[in-house]
């Protein structure tokens, strides 16, 4: 359908037979995860329709998975307007807010959505602006060392002054804290709510405000943070020191990341602008930053790419730095349509996640690639429960898991929302 100037399309039988054609089919390409083609054929729709607010909210949606956060909190106002009661339309809302640091406009959202608890949380913070940090300006990086690199990558760093080892996890999303941590460092603690996790399991969550995280030099002011019991999720993984909390995409996307499998490195960077007076090193790296696949942002910090098996079209994938013990985890009905029989799945517990034990079925995967970065013989894992796979509005595919990444690095430029994945030589 051609775009134009808004019309009316009453008593045109032709033009209102292929408008409706052609929505279904843009709501295909939604469900499928292909964005940029959706969203094309969305804004020739609002054109011709430009009241119809279902299109308005679905381009609203698009921006948010973009994380054009001002184009986002636009349409799904504008959406409000036509129909004030949706409740999908709030819950948008609500996330672009929140990802734009705007957390009273945020905590107005969850009250009408009657999340009161994280409201109240929310509007206790309206007057910070979250993840402010020493670095504003452009030309800084800071690299931490990782303590560990399995069964997964941990940082130790500084919340409130309190030395804390962190669980590098790019499937979660706020900083996470155990709870005697949190307390013990100061944590301000605000409204709590049961939350469901990996696994189905579900768990009470407290949600807080930790005043300042110290990674290395680099320092990152007012932070909304999560608190959970910790210790019985990570110490059958970890022997010989504790884990306090987890670093999440909502820290990690206020950079450009580096997690260097090779070097065992997080690299965090602001990178400069073109015009300034920036190292070779800087612009090679910026030049490097800026090349790679298109990544989105689903909810309030879920990182999705296309990727998938071999034998399946490749549709949004979770990247889930957080799991371990397999390359490659995916729901039931992914295990059906390969042929891998999934009702003989046993009840074997293969991992943790905040509500508890994660049960599935451990299998070999011939390749699984992410963007056209392929890597084969994999280990894999059909999960029993997999909640997340029709939560967005669109199908995931599975998770892109920690051992994908062994032996390269995964750079994640949340300003162009692309990801470049190296593999790295021995001896580079």
């Amino acid at each position: 359908m051609a775009s134009g100037d808004a019309r009316d399309l009453s008593g045109d039988a032709p033009h209102v037979e292929r408008f409706r054609r052609d929505l279904v089919h843009a709501a295909a390409l939604f469900s499928a995860g292909r964005f940029s083609e959706a969203e094309n054929l969305y804004h020739e729709l609002a054109q011709l329709q430009p009241e119809r607010w279902e299109i308005i909210t679905r381009l609203g949606h698009l921006a948010l998975l973009g994380n054009r956060l001002e184009q986002a909190v636009e349409h799904l106002a504008k959406a409000l307007n036509g129909n004030p009661r949706s409740h999908s339309t709030w819950n948008l809302l609500a996330l672009a807010y929140y990802r734009k640091g705007e957390l009273g406009s945020a905590a107005y959202c969850y009250h009408r959505l009657q999340r009161r608890e994280l409201a109240s949380t929310l509007a206790a913070m309206a007057d910070c602006r979250p993840y402010r940090s020493n670095a504003e300006s452009g030309g800084f990086m800071v690299e931490l060392p990782w303590r560990v690199s399995e069964p997964l990558p941990v940082v130790l760093v500084h919340v409130n002054g309190q030395r804390v080892n962190l669980v590098i996890d790019t499937a979660a999303g706020d900083l996470v804290l155990d709870d005697a941590f949190a307390i013990a460092a100061g944590v301000r603690f605000g409204g709590r709510e049961r939350r469901r996790f990996a696994g189905g399991r579900s768990a009470v969550v407290w949600y807080g405000h930790a005043q300042q995280l110290d990674l290395g030099r680099l320092s990152v002011y007012d932070l909304p943070v999560q608190v959970m019991p910790l210790a019985p999720v990570f110490a059958p993984f970890f022997a010989t020191f504790p884990i306090h909390g987890i670093l999440g995409s909502a820290i990690l996307s206020q950079f450009v990341t580096t997690l260097d499998y090779h070097a065992r490195v997080l690299r965090l960077a602001r990178l400069p602008s073109r015009q300034s007076g920036s190292t070779s090193k800087e612009k090679s790296e910026a030049d490097v930053y800026r090349q790679g696949v298109p990544f989105w942002i689903a909810g309030r910090h879920c990182l999705v790419a296309c990727g998938g098996p071999l034998g399946m079209p490749h549709g949004p994938v979770l990247l889930d730095t957080g799991m371990s013990g397999a390359a490659f985890a995916m729901p039931r009905s992914m295990a059906t349509a390969l042929g891998l029989n999934p009702p003989s799945i046993t009840a074997l517990e293969i991992g943790y996640g905040g509500g508890g034990g994660v049960e599935g079925q451990r299998l070999q995967m011939e390749e699984v690639c992410l963007g056209g970065f392929c890597r084969r013989d994999l280990a894999g894992i059909v999960l029993r429960e997999f909640p997340l796979e029709l939560q967005f509005g669109f199908r995931i595919g599975g998770l892109i898991a920690h051992e994908f990444f062994h032996g390269c690095r995964l750079i994640l430029d949340f300003g162009a929302m692309h990801l470049s994945l190296v593999e790295v030589k021995p001896g580079r």
